[in-house]
């Protein structure tokens, strides 16, 4: 929503004609001081965990409390532990993770810094540039909407990861492979792909203004990512496989009282059932 809104502000302040400032320092000036108050409250207003809830009737905060019980995260932790950071470097899935946060990352780096650049590339002016920087938000909006419904329908987080790493892949390669005249087609490819787009270092001026090199990285990222993805989802699949061989052996796990908040790791926790 941000982005749909942004958009209209930066359109509106685009006719501006303002003397002593530019157009794009407009948007710094009204929304600058929002932020920080905004911050300022989010500090104040919002709690550390839903036991401190004041705007949540004690029912509600039961049930929060009752979710987190259910994922075995817990709601806080006591300090830093140092076993706990040699299981975590244990784990193959924290490496995993690094992985699909950086091979997300480098894409993600140019949203920001390249993004008007590549819609103009595509041969719109500058104004409609700044318009058409509305439909990236309207696509985010529909995806996150879209991988909801996708996980209740599947409880796999990996059906809408894995669907919405697909349709990257097809949006970068309709913005490397479609021809330059075809303009509304490869902005609908950048749509798809928006929130994945090439990191900075490898937009160079020379590839302008289709910056083939800098796209086709974007498919490589988001290729390997969705091996990244798939480890982790096999790896938690065949734990859990092996949690269910040990209960069907030696029955139920019989944890501590109320282990889920008193900051253990999921490998001390011998019933944590890892999502899929």
């Amino acid at each position: 929503m941000s982005q749909i809104i942004g958009g209209l502000i930066a359109f509106g302040m685009f006719s501006l004609n303002p003397t002593g400032i530019e157009r794009w320092q407009f948007i710094f000036i009204l929304l600058g001081p929002i932020t920080v108050l905004l911050g300022i409250y989010i500090l104040i207003a919002i709690p550390s965990s839903p036991a401190e809830a004041t705007f949540l009737s004690p029912e509600d905060r039961v049930n929060a409390l009752n979710r987190i019980r259910a994922n075995g995260t817990g709601t806080r932790a006591e300090g830093i532990k140092t076993y706990q950071i040699w299981e975590a470097l244990r784990d193959p899935r924290c490496w995993l993770a690094g992985c699909v946060i950086f091979t997300g990352s480098v894409p993600n780096g140019a949203v920001s810094s390249f993004g008007t650049v590549i819609v103009q590339g595509f041969g719109y002016s500058t104004r409609q540039t700044t318009l058409l920087g509305m439909t990236t938000g309207g696509a985010e909006f529909v995806a996150v909407c879209s991988t909801i419904m996708m996980y209740r329908l599947s409880c796999y987080r990996v059906v809408p990861a894995m669907v919405c790493m697909t349709i990257s892949v097809v949006g970068a390669s309709m913005m490397v492979g479609l021809p330059t005249t075809m303009i509304n087609a490869r902005f609908a490819g950048y749509a798809l792909s928006v929130g994945n787009i090439c990191g900075t270092q490898i937009f160079k001026p020379k590839d302008a203004p289709r910056y083939t090199p800098a796209i086709t990285a974007i498919c490589i990222c988001l290729v390997t990512q969705m091996f990244f993805w798939g480890g982790i989802w096999a790896l938690n699949l065949r734990w859990n496989r092996q949690l269910d061989r040990t209960i069907a052996q030696t029955g139920p796990i019989v944890e501590e009282k109320n282990i889920e908040f008193l900051d253990k790791t999921d490998w001390e926790i011998k019933s944590f059932r890892y999502p899929l």
